[in-house]
């Protein structure tokens, strides 16, 4: 039985669970009343929240419902609205990892470590020492079971272990006791199974010993894993809250939503033709790949860190450049030597990178540009761009996409990640691709908007798109994968069809597959 937000409120004001009373320590943070403002939209309507000591705080909500407003709020960067209460005993401090992880490319690990660390007294004018600057980061990162080479540039570093770093710089002297309050905002949007493993070991090990941690996530599985109390935001309100053993999997998607999730689209078939035909090709992290691709199939990619799925899908739209193999586009060659985006485009390739803010889209532009922005053709006039053209098919999509509510004139930069991501989708989903490259595309989106994308996804195979989804969430591969290839070492490993495409199924493969197993 869910948490009821319709009985009488406990002493801390929120929505009262049905079950056991709320822990009695006294909060690290205790938030009242808080309310945000925009100019036409209430972002936060009065929300009580506590943060305990010894606690995982999970707070769940859907795109656009407070969750990184309220965070905002937390980290200075937001005003409340005159009335509210924000509470932080002591000298008890606040740390965040943000979506964005807020790390300096340019400067190596243990240089961004050294930004944030703290310092006891006076601080020193004296040049910094390279050598026990590093030994503390190495020592840092023994502890939470991470091998980076500390001397290395950040920017050059997976998105695993660029997680990990803003861990370690989050963290860095709260060693043997907790201090204080972790925000981890998505966390794990970058993260394989793996790495949430780790990342999941260290925060408890933090709770543990007496640090609060306000935890944000857009996957329920791992919501109900971590998690001791959860709260439910929606339209800015908080509309439940309560001990994890008050929550299942389908109450918590439920308040989430607000409503009841139909059931995923059907599975793509894979009685098309061939679309893309892939033998032996080798790219950065891609050793030896081959692989057909079926008009109507949607085909899986996935594999552990440095398996090379990462690196795939940015190698056949062009995007890195080809060592050798051959890429065949409906029984035509496709020349590698000098192979580029534009020319994936002209032969019908769409890509939807996992960095959307870098690759993805113009996060100066409106919502309206960066929708109709790959194909100009379709919203032009006799006298050039038609703006009332590109506004009804830019509504339309957004539409598509339940972008909802959406001003088409707001800078992309003003939109939570999820919001962005759609936008992505939509402006590729619009070009029609034959071939359609996605990599993570469900990355910090909520549960409703994953549902609306797998629709969207299916509608586009069953159209004869030939969809290739590179995904370290394997429920993406439950939902609406027909076949899935794991990776390995920059080989195709293993293929899984049927009945063993499950999270279960595809966690467990990718634990076991080995160099070994790469097929050659």
């Amino acid at each position: 039985m869910a948490p009821n937000p319709t009985e009488a409120p406990n002493p801390t004001g929120a929505p009262s669970p049905a079950g056991p009373p709320v822990l009695a320590a006294r909060p690290l943070v205790t938030i009242r009343g808080l309310s945000v403002t925009f100019p036409g939209q209430r972002a936060l309507d009065g929300v009580d929240l506590d943060i305990r000591p010894g606690e995982v705080h999970a707070l769940c909500g859907q795109n656009g419902s407070g969750k990184s407003t309220l965070i905002k709020v937390l980290s200075g960067f937001h005003k409340a609205d005159p009335g509210a209460v924000i509470e932080l005993p002591g000298d008890q401090e606040l740390n965040f990892i943000h979506q964005d992880l807020g790390l300096v490319d340019a400067l190596t690990v243990s240089e961004n470590l050294a930004l944030s660390e703290r310092r006891r007294g006076r601080r020193s004018l004296a040049p910094v020492r390279k050598g026990p600057e590093r030994a503390r980061a190495r020592a840092l990162f023994r502890q939470l079971g991470a091998d980076i080479d500390v001397r290395a540039e950040v920017g050059q570093l997976r998105a695993a272990e660029r997680t990990m770093v803003a861990l370690a710089r989050a963290i860095q002297g709260w060693e043997g006791h907790g201090h204080g309050v972790l925000v981890l905002d998505e966390p794990t949007v970058a993260l394989p199974p793996s790495e949430v493993r780790r990342l999941f070991t260290v925060v408890r090990q933090i709770r543990d010993q007496g640090a609060g941690v306000l935890f944000v996530s857009h996957r329920t599985e791992e919501v109900l894993e971590l998690a001791d109390q959860i709260s439910v935001l929606r339209d800015g309100k908080l509309v439940a809250t309560g001990a994890r053993a008050d929550w299942s999997a389908e109450n918590l998607v439920k308040e989430i939503v607000g409503k009841e999730l139909g059931d995923p689209p059907a599975r793509a078939g894979d009685e098309g033709t061939v679309r893309l035909a892939v033998r032996g090709l080798r790219a950065a992290g891609v050793r030896d790949v081959s692989l057909d691709l079926r008009a109507g199939e949607i085909l899986g990619i996935g594999g552990l860190v440095g398996s090379g799925m990462e690196d795939l899908p940015a190698a056949l739209f062009g995007a890195v450049a080809i060592e050798a193999g051959t890429i065949t586009v409906d029984d035509r060659p496709l020349p590698t030597r000098g192979h580029s985006p534009r020319a994936a485009m002209r032969r019908g390739f769409a890509f939807v990178p996992s960095d959307r803010g870098i690759q993805g889209i113009v996060l100066e532009h409106t919502i309206r540009e960066n929708i109709t922005l790959p194909a100009l053709a379709p919203v032009r006039g006799r006298y050039g761009l038609s703006r009332s053209r590109e506004r009804r098919d830019a509504a339309q999509w957004a539409r598509n996409v339940e972008l909802q509510g959406a001003d088409l004139e707001r800078p992309l930069m003003n939109l939570s990640g999820g919001n962005q991501q759609k936008v992505v989708i939509a402006r590729w989903l619009r070009t029609s691709p034959r071939i359609l490259l996605l990599h993570e595309p469900t990355q910090g989106v909520d549960v409703g908007a994953k549902a609306a994308i797998y629709a969207l996804l299916a509608r586009a195979a069953a159209d004869g798109a030939a969809v290739l989804m590179v995904s370290t969430d394997s429920g993406d591969f439950e939902q609406i994968a027909h076949r899935v290839l794991l990776l390995e070492g920059g080989r195709v490993a293993e293929e899984l069809t049927g009945a063993d495409i499950t999270q279960h199924q595809v966690n467990l493969r990718l634990l076991a597959v080995s160099p070994s197993s790469g097929a050659a």
